[in-house]
Order: structure tokens, then C-alpha cells, then sequence
């Protein structure tokens, strides 16, 4: 199959496009701006459905659906774009000093031998372009509508929309095929910086040098270090964490008991985003700062709570990044956008889930049908949130009662002493359904975890499960599960893919994570593909 450009990456290549043919930032800005309404109504991807991930989905890379609405839209997106940059404003810009001459036919020789390329990231055909140039016309004088409808085509090519991989055609194991060097730096530029290559990598594509292991290896450390790298691993920590499920929390709309309970510290509706950001800027700093290891990312004491808001919730003070103090917050999964989700209550299903699926890359069987249907008895306004719980799903003969009581709630359970907002807490206040605070009951976080198998010792705290699940070397596996998806734009197949995702797996357990994410590049199936 071919991989679709997701929006991120069209709209990303559309800009670097219309630079590299404008050459003037100023020209290509208003170009840019010109076409932002089009670019606007092209769909965002959802995160992918698949049968392992019924619930949260995966990668929005892996999201191969097109739909009626892309191709309206990179039509539309087209067509904007070429008339703006056949207008008389930018049309200079476009062809140079040739535009005014009275025979044009040599310029637009020239333009489609200088755009086209570009455009599909790899040289013409003949016929290619001799069908574009058959677009524009026979006519010698300049014709800017003729030159719109060819820029319309280029740009409605799969091999603009879509990462064309074709290989050259010399088999290795299993049928796979190498490819080439254009291939390679499309591949290497959309993984890394997700646009088309710029300059360099495009020169190295053209000098054969992307085709050498030194001229490679020099090209995946350029591509690396450099800043955008760092916004693309962040999309992949976002996605892979689903930051964006964490929760608006807005007082306008909540309850009598979430008014008097999240108070005055709830009150911001940037406090999601504040949310979102200190993970990503925390995970950043220990993956490209402090060459952290994936264990560390279970273990920092570092916050970058970088507003009142938040530093409020840890009740904490400083300038990032902000150390907390005797393990009272051990890694990234004790911050508050894991924490938080709007309401009086905790989520201690949500928080077992997300750690048994995401960080430990452990299978749920589907929920029974009737799960929904269980009954809650007694006074639930008198009850802990985990007496709730572990009433709701843990019945003797429940048909929930298998997986919640050994891998699911007691994941959850463990980080209860922190509230519905992320608050430290000793003990969970409770409220009747018209806000009136009922009375407070102490916390349990003591929890058998069963992070490796189901006769581990109990944890009591947050501190003792975040160090049972670094040491316990799934973090290392799940990582590599998780970045290959996210390389890849697929699901893995674990006998296919057994050699990669060990590859993997090794670079993450033995040194930085930053190591991992660069190692991908090199190995032998990122610059392959099969045709299965």
C-alpha cells in the first residue's frame, strides 16, 4: 500500500513547496496565507481503529482512510494555491526574469523541470513531463490560467499526495525491496520532520551519496538533530500518551459538588493545555536533554509546571523544571494530566487501563455485554471511589470480576491518593448529589499490581509501582511496540516484524531512549518495503 500524507504533513509539504518555489519567505507567506481557508477543510485524521485497539486507537499515521472529503479538499487546496501563485502579485516570483519574454515556451520548460520534481520528490518521467507540459498548451505567449491548471495537476498527483515507494527492483529476504535513493529521503524526511526533504537531503538523493552508509548515516544524524525532529517526537509522545483525551475541566458547566470541590484552581480553561504541555516539555527534556532511559520516564521527580494554575495543583513553586521532593510524584504518570479528569471522582479503571494497554503493552479481553448493567448497592455518596469500583467489578461471580481484580483496578488503585485534579490527598472527601460535603474517608493505595504476573508482592504506593514497572523491562518492549507503529503507519506482525521490534527493544533497554528513536533509520526494513 501507499501511505497518504496525513493533514500535518500536506499542509507542512504544501508550505515547503511554495518556498522553495517562491524563493522570498515574504511572497510565501501571503501565498500561504491566501490558501489557509482550503487547507482548513481538509479532515483531520482520527487516531486508527484497530482490532488490538478497539478503544483508543493508535497512531494517526496508521489512519489510511481517504474519503470524498481529501479529495475535494486537495483539489480545492490546489487549485487556490496555483492561482495565487499564477497571480500578477507572485507570478515574477514564480518563472523569473523569462516571464516577460515574448515566447514562454522555454520558462515553462523550465518551471515544470524545476517544480514538478519537487512537487513528487523524485525526477520526471518523459512522459510525465510531456503530459504536464501538454496541460499548459502549445501557445508561445505566457497564459497564467494554462500555467494554474498544470501547477493544479502536479499538485493532484499521487505522487504528491501519497509516499510512492516503488524500490529498484533488486529482491532481498522475503521480498523485500531496496529503495531508492529518492524513495529514501522521502521516507527518512516525512518520518523525521514530517515534510518533503529540504535541499541537502534532496542534493544527497540527487548525487547518489543518500545511497552510501556513510552519505545515509551522515543525512539520519543532520535529520536528527535538528529541531524539527524534536516537534515530531513530540506528536508521537501526545499520541502515544493520548494527551489529547485529557480532560477540559470548565466550572461553567459542572455540578454543585464539582463547583465546591474543584474550586478556584479549575477555574482556567487553559489549565487541559497546561496539562498537555508539561508532559510533552517534560518527556522532551528527559529524552533529548538528559539522555534519559525509558525507566526514567516511570521514576523523574522533574515537573515543568510552567503556570500558577498548575504549580497550584502540586502546590509548588519555582521556575521550571521543579523537583518534587521525597518520591511524593514519581514519573510522568503521577502528573496531573493523568490524573485529572473534571469530576468529584477518581478514574481508577481509566488509570489501570491506560497503563495495562499503553506503557505495559498488555492485551484486555473485550467487556462482557452486561458490564454496563451492574448495579451499585447501598449509599454510594458513603462510599471511597475504590469501594465503588471494587463493588462495581470485583463481585464474587461477576463476570468482571477476572480481569479488574487482577490487572485492571488495582493499577488504578495505587495512585488514589492523588484527587480528581491531581491534588495530593490522604483522604477522599464525599458528596451528596446537591454538593453538600457528606464526610471523608482515608485512601488505600495498597494494590497487588501484577505488573509481570499475578503472585507479585502488594505495592503501597505510587513510588513502589512505578519502580516495579521500570525494573520490570516491559516499559523497553511496549516503547518499541509503540514507536514502530508510529514509524511505520502500521500495526505490527510479530513474526514479520520479531527482527525489528528486538532491534528495538535492545537500543531502548541498553542505552537512551533518543537512541532508539534515531536507531529506527537504520535499520535494514526502514530502507525496505515489501509488496504484500
Amino acid at each position: 500500500r501507499m501511505r497518504h500524507l496525513t493533514k500535518v504533513q500536506y499542509e507542512n509539504t504544501v508550505a515547503d513547496l511554495v518556498r522553495y518555489a517562491l524563493k522570498d519567505s515574504g511572497a510565501a507567506t501571503s501565498v500561504l496565507s491566501a490558501i489557509a481557508p482550503a487547507l482548513g477543510k481538509i479532515p483531520a485524521e482520527t487516531k486508527a481503529r484497530v482490532s488490538k485497539a478497539p478503544v483508543h486507537g493508535t497512531f494517526r499515521r496508521v489512519n489510511q482512510d481517504i474519503q470524498q472529503e481529501h479529495a475535494d479538499g486537495y483539489y480545492a487546496v490546489a487549485s487556490a494555491l496555483a492561482g495565487a501563485l499564477t497571480s500578477a502579485t507572485h507570478l515574477p516570483k514564480l518563472l523569473g526574469s523569462c516571464a516577460s519574454q515574448a515566447n514562454v515556451s522555454t520558462c515553462i520548460d523550465g518551471f515544470i523541470e524545476r517544480f514538478a520534481p519537487r512537487a513528487l520528490r523524485r525526477p520526471l518521467e518523459a512522459s510525465e513531463k510531456a503530459a504536464f507540459r501538454a496541460i499548459y498548451g502549445t501557445g508561445t505567449a505566457l497564459d497564467s490560467a494554462a500555467l494554474a491548471d498544470t501547477i493544479t495537476v502536479i499538485l493532484n498527483n499521487p505522487a504528491f499526495l501519497f509516499q510512492v515507494e516503488h524500490g529498484n527492483g533488486e529482491a532481498g529476504a522475503k521480498d523485500r525491496f531496496k529503495l531508492t535513493p529518492f524513495e529514501l529521503a522521502g521516507r527518512l524526511s516525512y518520518h523525521f520532520w514530517q515534510t518533503m526533504p529540504d535541499e541537502a537531503l534532496w542534493q544527497s538523493a540527487v548525487s547518489g551519496s543518500l545511497a552510501t552508509q556513510e552519505g545515509y548515516e551522515q543525512q539520519v544524524d543532520r535529520l536528527f538533530n535538528d529541531a524539527k525532529t524534536k516537534a515530531t517526537m513530540d506528536s508521537f509522545i501526545d499520541e502515544w500518551f493520548r494527551l489529547e483525551d485529557v480532560k477540559t475541566i470548565n466550572l461553567a458547566n459542572a455540578t454543585a459538588a464539582e463547583k465546591k470541590f474543584l474550586g478556584p484552581l479549575a477555574t482556567a480553561m487553559s489549565l487541559q493545555q497546561n496539562m498537555r504541555t508539561e508532559v510533552v516539555e517534560l518527556t522532551r527534556h528527559l529524552i533529548f536533554e538528559a539522555d534519559a532511559k525509558a525507566k526514567d520516564l516511570l521514576t523523574t521527580d522533574l515537573s515543568f509546571a510552567k503556570t500558577d494554575d498548575l504549580r497550584g495543583i502540586y502546590g509548588i513553586s519555582g521556575s521550571a523544571p521543579i523537583r518534587f521532593s521525597g518520591g511524593q510524584r514519581p514519573g510522568l504518570f503521577t502528573r496531573a494530566a493523568f490524573l485529572a479528569n473534571g469530576t468529584v471522582r477518581t478514574r481508577p479503571v481509566m488509570k489501570g487501563v491506560f497503563l495495562r494497554t499503553e506503557i505495559l503493552c498488555d492485551e484486555l479481553p473485550a467487556p462482557p455485554a452486561n458490564a454496563a448493567n451492574a448495579k451499585l448497592e447501598g449509599d454510594a455518596a458513603l462510599m471511597t471511589t475504590r469501594a465503588q469500583i471494587e463493588a462495581l467489578t470485583e463481585a464474587p461471580g461477576s463476570s468482571c470480576a477476572a480481569c479488574h481484580r487482577t490487572i485492571i483496578n488495582p493499577l488504578g488503585f495505587v495512585t488514589e491518593n492523588f484527587d480528581s485534579l491531581g491534588r495530593e490527598r490522604r483522604e477522599e472527601s464525599l458528596f451528596d448529589t446537591k454538593g453538600n460535603q457528606v464526610g471523608n474517608k482515608p485512601i488505600d493505595t495498597n494494590a497487588t499490581a501484577a505488573v509481570a504476573s499475578d503472585d507479585e508482592p502488594a505495592v503501597a504506593n505510587a513510588q513502589e509501582l512505578m519502580s516495579r514497572i521500570a525494573d520490570s523491562g516491559k516499559v523497553e518492549a511496549c516503547m518499541a511496540r509503540q514507536y514502530f507503529r508510529f514509524a511505520f503507519a502500521r500495526w505490527e506482525d510479530e513474526e514479520r516484524d520479531g527482527c525489528m521490534l528486538e532491534a528495538l527493544r535492545t537500543a531502548s533497554a541498553n542505552g537512551p531512549v533518543k537512541d532508539m528513536l534515531r536507531r529506527v533509520a537504520l535499520t535494514n526494513e526502514f530502507k525496505q518495503r515489501t509488496f504484500e
